[in-house]
């Protein structure tokens, strides 16, 4: 018999450490619980060029 992950758990129980945060699949069809990130880099000197932080929540 399988037992839930940690973060499945919380999912079915709605228990979750940041309120703010939501679910969102990643690039290898798993569920994650968090934020994305998306940064823009120069190449040449690897800067920072934006930032932001978004969730997949509406």
């Amino acid at each position: 018999m399988c037992k839930d992950h940690r973060a499945q758990l919380q999912r079915k129980q709605h228990k979750y450490t940041d309120k703010n945060a939501s679910w969102t699949k990643t690039t290898k069809d798993k569920w994650e619980y968090g934020y994305k990130a998306h940064i823009s880099c120069d190449t040449e000197t690897s800067l920072i060029l934006k930032y932001s932080f978004a969730t997949q929540r509406t």
